[in-house]
């Protein structure tokens, strides 16, 4: 039984090891100031890592993802304030995903983790303590925000450096924005840019018309589900809603019996940032995840049914995009016949 559990297991060694380096600088300012802004900005650190790894951005392209991020992070908080603001906010933001992976499929990751911290950090900022309205609270996180940046930054210019041909100048070079010329495969992404604009806008609109707190796992959930695949988007569906229903309760459950410390908060927030580039397969690593931060909500003395939220949260939000991308295709299919009839 253990053999097989380590056999389903597959754990990305060098990706965790390259992750806990970028990552080590905040680890130890979090450490010494003992002010968990480090810890938060950590998403970003991890977003420019992973857009790094696998959209193959050169440093000046790490640069403008932060920046991208950055900029996003500051328009979906100050559109909080304005419900049609923050739905459009977010549907731009997902549809801006989709057309860098129409534009090549290896910008997937790019276009998702530009997404992913902005909604989360934006919505997170409000129940940050500290003085002023949100937006005050996230004009003072941007330093740590540029700083998150850096260790990427050093990392992907190291790496840059090295691929250097004789023949090319450094300042030639390092004007790349990505590590590779030639465009790879496009994939078709109408039908997706259209189900995760409405997906998106109405999770968006069901988390602002209800004042749901960690509204973002909902809406997020509701475009990771959406690949433009049936049968993939029926995997990813069903992945997140076991990992939803095994990680949160095992998180739960965990969050009573462990001590409520500083340390066990940190550790608990570091897993959970390390699950999105080390841990496969992916319901394993959402299930891990899910457990990570229910953990840390428990330890920040939020109280089980805050925790629960997150599962509830999750499973309506893959529900809504699988739904919606579902009537897209059928839509779609149906004016295709449309259009061969009338040829005809």
């Amino acid at each position: 039984m253990i053999a097989a559990w380590r056999d389903a297991i597959d754990l990305d060694h060098v990706a965790a090891m390259r992750a806990v380096i970028v990552l080590t600088p905040l680890i130890l300012l979090a450490m010494i100031s003992g002010d968990g802004i480090w810890l938060r900005a950590a998403l970003v650190t991890i977003s420019t890592f992973i857009a790094m790894e696998r959209s193959g951005l050169a440093p000046l392209g790490t640069l403008l993802h932060g920046v991208a991020i950055i900029v996003s992070y500051l328009a979906l908080l100050a559109a909080q304030t304005a419900e049609p603001l923050f739905v459009a906010g977010c549907v731009m933001l997902a549809a801006a995903s989709i057309l860098f992976t129409g534009w090549d499929a290896r910008l997937r990751s790019l276009g998702n983790f530009t997404f992913i911290p902005a909604l989360y950090l934006a919505c997170e900022t409000e129940e940050w303590r500290g003085p002023g309205n949100p937006l005050h609270r996230g004009i003072h996180f941007l330093p740590a925000m540029v700083l998150a940046i850096l260790p990427v930054l050093v990392i992907s210019a190291l790496e840059h450096r090295r691929t250097r041909p004789l023949h090319v100048s450094r300042l030639r070079h390092f004007r790349a924005v990505l590590n590779w010329a030639e465009r790879n495969e496009s994939v078709l992404y109408l039908e997706v840019l259209v189900a995760t604009a409405l997906a998106v806008g109405l999770a968006a609109h069901t988390v602002m018309t209800w004042r749901l707190v960690h509204g973002q796992w909902m809406i997020w959930s509701a475009a990771s589900v959406i690949t433009g695949d049936l049968t993939s988007e029926r995997q990813k569906l069903r992945d997140r809603l076991i990992g939803a229903l095994v990680g949160v309760p095992a998180g739960m459950e965990a969050g009573i019996f462990l001590p409520h410390s500083a340390f066990a908060y940190d550790l608990a927030l570091l897993v959970a940032v390390l699950t999105l580039v080390a841990v496969r397969p992916y319901v394993l690593a959402f299930a891990l995840r899910c457990a990570s931060v229910s953990l840390a909500l428990m330890l920040a003395g939020q109280s089980l049914g805050m925790a629960a939220e997150r599962a509830s949260h999750v499973i309506l939000g893959g529900l809504i995009g699988f739904t919606v991308m579902y009537a897209v295709r059928v839509v779609a299919r149906q004016a295709r016949r449309a259009a061969r009839s009338i040829e005809v």
